[in-house]
């Protein structure tokens, strides 16, 4: 078929005018974007209007906190917009009543005693019903925590922009997720790295006389989907950051974020005793290091006491770290988690370490790193795991160490800046390709195993705060594990041209000089003094009959077996047209996600109703009809 391509210019031209000619017949309403997900426009449905107008005559709102305030003021912006009319504020209950609150907060919550209810769903989760209050009809928002009941309010906003009945509401939700946090790569200049989207919201200059009110705005809109922490400087850090006067900054910006129930993160540069404390060394082993470490975190929790801890990068792109003194990782982590821990810190390590002199193929180098170190990191410490082995490409397979250290709390670490995806200029949505990593079965404990069960902590059982550690079971891990990392990790090599045009280039040379890379794992990924394993025949699937390693995973009495550290990738049968990951967009402002023991769920990103957005390595809600009969431990960044 042939086309006549003036004709088709002509009517392409005719179809832009038609178009444009409509657009003029309606009213124009300014749009900046500004309010993102909360504009609360007007609800159009006439009938739905009148029956949400007839529920909601008021505003019952006890307690005089800076969040019950805020609870108040979301109500009255949210109902007045969506429904046109003022929604008064209260102190009786009346038919149509709106009352949020806690029991300890409010008699009227207290009264409906729904305590056993509140205490299953944590101080971060909350209820939603429809009730009696004495004679009276009202809607009740119920928490444990002040924080739950701003959640749930948000959640109740949200059932009105979509439209949905309120006549007999049960909700009941929380979070999966402990930590939620938002990882920011602001440098003290003003500048961001990665950033494509003008200065530091911060203004570092100008704290901490003056808090921007656009970090209201931005503690807002993250509470409204669960958010809960935010890591305000870049990981490549500047040591000044963790000076008195920046402390102070931190502090300014720590008060303004606390009502919506975000706690303040900093990035701790490792060389810092000896940059910013004039000692002669930063050897994690050192007793004054350690001495140094201890005072700056009191320092800290004085000003700020919900301080959430630090994040580290150390060892990677030059960034110093513990190897530049013959240390582990588990030795430069612990150093910082014994610091915070007296004061409910944590220490959120970065995975992605390497060094082009020691080793250029970074794709394996995490893993080769972390595997034997795993059940050595203090009890507070979180690995942070970027989602794939490479730096947030726009394909990559699931990485390696999820399901491999099963000892270790792990955070996955999640891109929202669209580093690789065009950087400002491109709209992107990245959902899918979250959650098609979420999703990924690692068959670390068999089919079922997925990275989200690695990362909200229920995988390995990472729930009791007092036993957050727990040992690895004995014996070999299902092989099934092994065939999909080498799956997943030849699955890179042979993705479809997806990429942005700017990104294909670069990675079909990467996959050329690359080629050998899933064999070669199989050898390098070995311990020293390791032989290669036997192999036999696939237990579980004979249709496959995947070779698999007779001795993976097994560690004798108390010891651990030195070949027991990482468990060798195998081949698999070859690849077929289904085996590629599907291409998604990605974006790298990170959001990180941080399995972590401890009650609770975390998961930096996309909770339901309840939770969770960032930048690189930082952080993103839905409703559940039942709570959960345990927390579960996690987080995200």
């Amino acid at each position: 078929m042939f086309f006549d391509r003036r004709r088709l210019i002509r009517g392409a031209g005719a179809l832009g005018f038609g178009v444009t000619l409509l657009a003029a017949a309606r009213p124009v309403h300014a749009e900046s974007g500004y309010d993102l997900w909360l504009r609360y426009a007007p609800v159009e449905n006439a009938e739905r209007r009148a029956a949400y107008r007839a529920s909601l005559k008021s505003i019952v709102v006890p307690g005089r906190s800076r969040t019950a305030a805020l609870i108040q003021a979301e109500l009255q912006r949210g109902l007045g917009r969506m429904l046109g009319t003022l929604v008064p504020l209260a102190e009786r209950v009346q038919d149509g009543a709106v009352v949020v609150g806690t029991p300890s907060s409010s008699p009227l919550v207290a009264r409906l005693r729904w305590e056993k209810d509140l205490a299953m769903l944590g101080d971060e989760g909350y209820v939603i019903r429809s009730t009696r209050i004495g004679a009276h009809a009202a809607t009740v928002v119920a928490s444990r925590g002040e924080i739950g009941a701003l959640y749930g309010t948000f959640h109740f906003l949200r059932l009105l922009q979509t439209e949905h009945p309120i006549e007999a509401l049960d909700v009941s939700e929380r979070p999966h997720i402990e930590r939620r946090v938002l990882n920011h790569w602001d440098n003290l200049d003003g500048t961001i790295e990665r950033g494509y989207a003008g200065a530091s919201l911060w203004k570092w200059d100008e704290l901490p006389g003056r808090v921007d009110p656009r970090v209201q705005d931005y503690a807002r809109a993250n509470a409204s989907i669960g958010i809960n922490g935010s890591v305000i400087n870049s990981v490549n850090a500047n040591p000044k950051s963790l000076s008195a006067a920046y402390i102070e900054k931190t502090a300014a910006l720590a008060d303004a974020l606390r009502p919506y129930g975000i706690r303040a993160y900093l990035s701790a540069n490792f060389a810092a005793p000896k940059l910013l404390g004039n000692l002669p060394t930063a050897d994690p082993l050192d007793p004054t290091v350690a001495k140094w470490w201890r005072d700056k975190a009191d320092e800290i929790y004085a000003r700020i006491p919900d301080f959430g801890g630090f994040l580290v990068k150390a060892n990677s792109e030059g960034q110093p770290g513990p190897q530049d003194y013959h240390r582990t990782h588990a030795d430069g982590a612990n150093a910082l988690a014994e610091a915070v821990r007296p004061h409910g810190g944590v220490v959120m390590y970065r995975a992605f370490v390497y060094d082009a002199e020691v080793d250029p193929d970074r794709v394996k180098r995490a893993y080769k790193e972390f595997v034997p170190l795993d059940g050595r990191f203090r009890d507070n410490v979180f690995v942070q795991v970027k989602n794939g082995p490479l730096d947030f490409q726009p394909r990559e397979p699931f990485h390696p160490l999820f399901g491999a250290i099963p000892a270790t709390p792990i955070m996955a670490e999640l891109q929202i800046t669209q580093e690789y995806l065009g950087q400002s200029t491109h709209l992107v949505y990245l959902a899918p390709m979250w959650k098609e990593f979420l999703d990924a079965d690692t068959y670390a404990k068999g089919p079922g195993s997925t990275a989200a069960k690695v990362v909200d902590g229920t995988l390995e059982g990472h729930t009791d705060p007092h036993d957050l550690v727990q040992r690895a079971r004995r014996g070999v891990r299902d092989p099934r594990h092994h065939a999909a990392l080498a799956r997943g990790l030849r699955g890179l090599h042979h993705a479809p041209r997806a990429a942005p045009p700017h990104r294909r280039r670069p990675l079909r040379a990467h996959a050329r000089e690359h080629r050998s890379a899933p064999p070669r794992l199989v050898r390098d990924l070995l311990p020293p003094g390791c032989g290669p394993h036997r192999l036999r025949p696939h237990a579980h699937g004979q249709r496959r009959r995947l070779p698999v390693p007779v001795a993976a995973t097994r560690a004798v009495g108390g010891s651990r077996d030195r070949c027991r550290a990482p468990p060798p990738l195998v081949r698999s049968r070859p690849l077929g047209p289904h085996d590629a990951l599907r291409p998604h967009a990605v974006g790298r402002a990170g959001l990180a996600l941080r399995a972590r023991r401890g009650r609770g769920a975390r998961i930096r990103g996309a909770l339901d109703g309840a939770a969770g957005p960032g930048r690189r390595g930082a952080a993103p809600g839905r409703p559940r009809e039942a709570p959960a009969a345990e927390p579960r431990g996690g987080a995200v960044a």
